[in-house]
């Protein structure tokens, strides 16, 4: 009887393969995946032959209560399948061992129902409308992978928190490529007001989706400051590269604050997320202290290099990735309980090494904050002889009080303007 319902199994997935409407990733839920993706996406198992060496439980130091647990990848039609193949390939062994749903989502499915023209925004409307087929959803971009998979997501879970955001080590801080929401119809509808905020961008460079999600966040959590967000906005409508929009993410932060709670929104500190970028340690990685890693490309192995004290971007030749195992990961082995990897010990780094690291950061992205907070008097030029018309129009309502404080500031940096002007000239 085993060996009919085996046969039969394969069979349907030979099948399924073969028409290519189910991805061949068993490695998710017994006995076929739940994914949503096309036949490009399969995972062949015959390369792999990462080794693992026992069975390692998870940690039962808390109580894990029964919730449902998604772990979502959208995927569109500009995805390189072969560059990320070995970030989603951690999910999936990751979500079988501690028994989590993985699914892999085309965003083509949901042309109809999300409207949205930028994939970025989309992504959002499609987890609102995944979100009520769980309790809660960790919604990860296709090249973030796991490195310790004995680390729970049940950790982030905050009752008093319905989306939970981090910050990353990047001027532009806040991740939005990943979060984790719980189904409440308020976490619903502050995503689809995220997607839908596409509608709202100015012209010209805007950053997309990470910039959107500071001014929808700050409209959201902080109604009554509608002077100081018209301000930012009036930054953002003048960026031309992405030096320009760290300083409207700057005016924005200011507003908002660097606390960890906003309503029913939650900010995770720097360092203290369940993922990191990988260039903060140039590739190197904590076994204690790292669960994810942001940036997981094969296109970006090398070999480890001293660390440097500076500030990558994703174009930086020193954004650097290395392969964290011994081999590749085998699907066939990964199965409910099974925690315990092979890593390469020379990609190793002491938590002291970390700390450093994370406070060096930390500091440059402050000083630049601040470096960035003295350029938006240049932004806004000429503002002040039509303060009150602009901010009117910006923000909807303003009383008398707050119009005539605004427009003293910007008096100010008119004059603080014609100053600097004068000095260089």
């Amino acid at each position: 009887m085993r060996n009919q319902s085996k046969n039969l199994a394969q069979a349907l997935r030979d099948a399924l393969r073969k028409h290519g409407s189910v991805c061949d990733w068993r490695c998710i839920r017994d006995p076929l995946p739940t994914i949503e993706s096309t036949a490009d996406w399969k995972i062949d198992e015959a390369d792999a032959s990462i080794l693992y060496v026992g069975v390692a439980h998870p940690p039962s130091a808390y109580h894990i209560k029964k919730q449902k647990i998604g772990i979502i990848t959208i995927v569109d039609t500009t995805t390189t399948k072969g560059a990320l193949k070995h970030a989603m390939t951690t999910l999936a062994c990751y979500a079988k061992a501690q028994r989590y749903e993985y699914r892999v989502v085309n965003e083509s499915f949901y042309y109809d129902l999300c409207k949205q023209t930028q994939s970025e925004f989309r992504r959002h409307c499609i987890i609102s409308l995944l979100l009520p087929n769980y309790d809660f959803i960790l919604f990860l971009d296709a090249n973030i992978g796991v490195v310790n998979p004995r680390r729970r997501i049940e950790e982030f879970i905050d009752d008093d928190a319905d989306v939970v955001f981090y910050d990353r080590f990047h001027p532009s801080e806040l991740m939005p490529g990943s979060y984790l929401v719980k189904n409440t119809k308020w976490a619903r509808h502050f995503l689809k007001g995220w997607a839908n905020y596409e509608q709202r961008l100015p012209h010209g460079f805007h950053g997309g989706d990470s910039v959107a999600l500071y001014f929808h966040l700050a409209e959201t959590v902080t109604p009554d400051r509608p002077v100081e967000i018209a301000v930012c906005r009036r930054v953002w409508s003048k960026c031309h590269s992405w030096r320009d929009v760290f300083v409207a993410l700057s005016c924005m932060r200011n507003i908002i604050g660097e606390t960890v709670y906003y309503g029913k929104v939650k900010i995770l500190a720097k360092g203290t997320g369940w993922a990191r970028d990988s260039f903060v340690t140039d590739g190197m990685w904590s076994p204690r202290r790292d669960f994810m890693l942001y940036d997981m490309e094969p296109k970006r192995r090398r070999n480890p290099r001293p660390l440097k004290i500076v500030l990558p971007s994703d174009a930086d030749p020193t954004y650097s990735y290395y392969g964290k195992f011994a081999g590749q990961i085998h699907l066939r082995r990964c199965y409910p309980g099974n925690t315990t990897w092979r890593y390469e010990p020379m990609f190793f780094i002491e938590d002291a090494v970390l700390e450093a690291r994370y406070r060096q950061l930390h500091r440059e992205i402050h000083y630049e904050k601040i470096a960035a907070l003295s350029r938006i008097h240049k932004f806004l030029r000429g503002v002040a002889r039509k303060a009150e018309k602009y901010i009117l129009r910006e923000s909807g309502w303003v009383r008398t009080i707050q119009a005539s404080i605004i427009m003293k500031h910007l008096w100010l940096i008119n004059m603080h303007s014609m100053a600097e002007d004068q000095s260089s000239s």
